[in-house]
């Protein structure tokens, strides 16, 4: 307990910084008055602070309305002082207000902790119904709010006391008034992901969220909101939903973001559009998709056009997923692998890379029965015109050069071989076409050199099961012609 002189002094000492010195000593502009303002601010900021201050003013009805009242004018004060910092940017006003601005923000955090919740919350119900004079004031004393229920408990009378007063929040959103709306969206928030156990009462978060996703593409701090009342609500936000995909349409990525994360299974019908905004360079969005949407449901959407970013998100996808998820997806996989190189053939798609990547992918998440199924229909793209068999070589070099001996007995030295010899006879007959068959025939060759050197270090089964089969095969023949 503090003795009475101590009290007398904290009392004092109070008082001799109150609000109505600060408010009549701001109104002048001499250098020496600034100072003095500034150290009076600061004087009261370490009164505040002190740890027995809160033992006099606690427990008091005459204390707490002193102290509500206090908190009050400081909260005005500083509002106004954050307009002299909106109007002057000059060096000598901001080292008078950045001290100044820093005193009272921890001033009224001090006595914002001291007041009593129901009282703090009526001052600030008033100050959202009235206005409170000042724009700045309400928006100070909303930040204030969300930072207080922090420690607010749940089941307690003072929780049910902030849940009352979220509705007054969106109400504020509702209002339309400039400025107003976008502090009411960003106390939303900030009251939302602070206090504990809010996820529980659906009906009071569904209703701010339906406001929220009114405003998407409207008002800033629109996205920051629905992150948050997302979070809690998670798939009891469906009602919702159908209005806030429209965050696709106008493009508002950080909102689709958090329905990719919250929402994502049930946002895969409009795949294509997100697709879209990663494509048109959305940073961070095709990470989200990868880590919230199931490669199943990615597959069929990046199936229906083949592009380079769908077919990075499907690479991404596999990495990220087991062998099991792979082998479900495998024959659809297979399937937009083998169209997607026909139509690089065609030249509709230059996405020989992305789908070579995917390709490893798939293999390294499958068995090698699965690698010769790869192996088989990858031979239907060598007819596709005009460049089917350029895109099948180029393929199955990158697959000989990252797969190695595991590779080998997926195509046949007779392939390479035939191929060697249909490039000799063109040459011979036509000069048509050299360009592209010089091409083919060099990374034919590198795939055969990355063929041996495998072949090598798995001691050479390979080229002898094909010194073996040719054997066999100039037996048969001489046999037939005898």
């Amino acid at each position: 307990m503090l003795r009475s002189s101590q009290k007398a002094n904290a009392n004092q000492g109070f008082y001799h910084v109150s609000h109505a010195d600060l408010v009549s000593l701001i109104d002048g502009n001499e250098d020496e008055i600034k100072k003095v303002v500034c150290g009076l601010l600061i004087c009261m900021r370490t009164q505040l602070a002190h740890p027995n201050f809160p033992l006099i003013v606690r427990n008091t009805k005459k204390a707490q309305t002193m102290l509500i009242e206090t908190w009050e004018k400081l909260l005005r004060l500083r509002s106004s002082v954050a307009d002299v910092m909106d109007d002057d940017d000059e060096d000598e006003e901001s080292n008078f207000v950045g001290p100044v601005m820093s005193a009272l923000g921890d001033s009224l955090l001090h006595l914002q902790k001291m007041l009593e919740l129901p009282t703090f919350l009526v001052t600030v119900k008033v100050m959202v119904e009235t206005g409170g004079g000042s724009f700045a004031l309400l928006r100070e004393s909303l930040l204030l709010l969300g930072q207080r229920v922090k420690s607010v408990e749940e089941g307690t009378p003072e929780h049910t006391l902030v849940l009352e007063f979220i509705p007054e929040l969106v109400s504020l959103v509702k209002s339309g008034e400039e400025g107003v709306v976008g502090v009411g969206l960003n106390a939303l928030a900030i009251t939302v992901s602070n206090l504990s156990g809010v996820e529980k009462h659906v009906k009071i978060l569904r209703e701010g969220l339906d406001v929220a996703a009114n405003l998407i593409g409207k008002v800033g701090g629109t996205a920051v909101c629905i992150e948050s009342l997302l979070s809690k609500l998670k798939a009891k936000a469906l009602p919702v939903l159908p209005k806030m995909v429209k965050a696709i349409e106008v493009k508002e990525v950080d909102v689709v973001g958090s329905l990719i994360t919250h929402l994502g299974a049930f946002v895969a019908k409009h795949m294509d559009g997100i697709v879209g905004l990663v494509a048109d360079g959305a940073e961070g969005l095709g990470d989200i998709v990868v880590e919230h949407v199931q490669l199943r449901l990615i597959v069929p959407v990046v199936a229906k056009k083949i592009s380079k970013t769908g077919v990075t998100l499907l690479v991404k996808s596999v990495e990220k997923v087991g062998k099991k998820e792979v082998s479900t997806v495998f024959e659809e996989l297979l399937e937009l692998i083998v169209n997607g190189f026909e139509a690089c053939a065609k030249g509709d798609s230059g996405a020989v890379n992305e789908l070579t990547e995917l390709v490893l992918g798939v293999v390294m998440k499958q068995n090698e029965k699965k690698l010769r199924s790869i192996a088989r229909r990858m031979e239907e793209v060598k007819d596709v015109k005009p460049d089917g068999e350029g895109v099948f070589w180029k393929v199955s070099l990158a697959m000989a050069s990252a797969l190695k001996s595991i590779f080998i007995n997926c195509i046949q030295a007779e392939d390479i071989v035939e191929r060697l010899a249909g490039f000799k006879n063109k040459k011979r007959k036509s000069g048509v076409g050299l360009d592209v068959g010089v091409e083919v025939v060099r990374v034919v060759l590198l795939t055969l050199s990355e063929l041996l050197k495998a072949d090598g270090f798995a001691g050479g089964e390979w080229v002898q099961a094909e010194e073996v089969r040719w054997s066999e095969e100039r037996s048969d023949e001489r046999r037939k012609r005898a």
